[in-house]
C-alpha cells in the first residue's frame, strides 16, 4: 500500500490517494503488467493530522505544548554546547489573575492570544515559544554565544509589557516574571534545567 499526494488541484484541495497495486508476471517471471485501485483518503489524512497538531499544540494559543515543549527541549539539550548555548526562558504573567476577575475569561483568553503572538514575534527565527498552561509560557533559545546575549534577550522579552496592552474593548496593564537557565552551563537534562529556571 502506498499513499501519494498529487500536485493537481482538484476541487480546491490536494488529494492524498492509497494505491492498491497487483503486478502480473510473464512466462519468464517479469513483470508484464500492472492493475491497481487509488482511493481518496484525503479527508482521513486531514483529519489525523488534526488530531496530531491537537495532541502537540495548545488550542488557545496555537503554540507548542508541554508534551511538545518536552521532545523539543530534548532535541535542543542534545545539541547544546559551549559554543552554542541553549537558553530556556521560564514566563510567567503578572497581574494575569486581576484581569481575568476583573474582566472575565474571555478578556482573560484574547491576553494570553496576544502575549502569544508578542512572543514569537520578538525571538529569533529558529526559537520556540510554547505554552505550558495557565499563564506559564517558556522559550527555547538555540544557538547562543555568551550568558550576555541570553540575558539581552531575556531583557527584551521583559520589554515587551513595559506599555499597557490594548485588546478589543479593553486595555490591561501586565508584566512578565522571567527565570532562565542555560546547558550546558547549568545541566544537560530537562528536569534539572527546567528546574532551575524556574526557581
Amino acid at each position: 500500500v502506498m499513499r501519494l499526494r498529487l500536485d493537481v488541484e482538484i476541487n480546491q484541495s490536494t488529494p492524498w490517494l492509497e494505491c492498491r497495486f497487483v503486478s502480473f508476471y510473464d512466462e519468464n517471471g517479469k513483470v508484464s503488467g500492472m492493475r491497481g485501485v487509488l482511493r481518496d483518503i484525503t479527508q482521513n489524512y486531514l483529519h489525523e493530522k488534526q488530531i496530531t497538531h491537537m495532541a502537540l499544540h495548545d488550542a488557545l494559543t496555537g503554540l507548542p505544548n508541554r508534551r511538545s515543549l518536552g521532545d523539543a527541549l530534548t532535541q535542543s539539550l542534545a545539541g547544546a554546547s559551549k559554543d552554542r548555548m541553549l537558553a530556556v526562558y521560564l514566563i510567567d504573567v503578572d497581574e494575569f489573575k486581576p484581569v481575568n476577575d476583573t474582566y472575565g475569561h474571555e478578556v482573560g483568553d484574547e491576553l494570553l492570544v496576544e502575549i502569544a503572538r508578542r512572543l514569537q514575534a520578538n525571538v529569533r527565527s529558529g526559537d520556540i515559544v510554547a505554552r505550558l498552561g495557565g499563564d506559564e509560557f517558556v522559550v527555547l533559545a538555540n544557538g547562543l554565544r555568551s550568558p550576555d546575549q541570553a540575558k539581552d534577550l531575556g531583557d527584551q522579552l521583559l520589554a515587551l509589557f513595559d506599555a499597557p496592552v490594548k485588546l478589543s474593548k479593553n486595555e490591561v496593564r501586565i508584566g512578565l516574571t522571567i527565570g532562565y537557565s542555560m546547558a550546558p552551563e547549568d545541566g544537560t537534562d530537562t528536569s534539572t534545567i527546567l528546574r532551575l529556571a524556574d526557581s
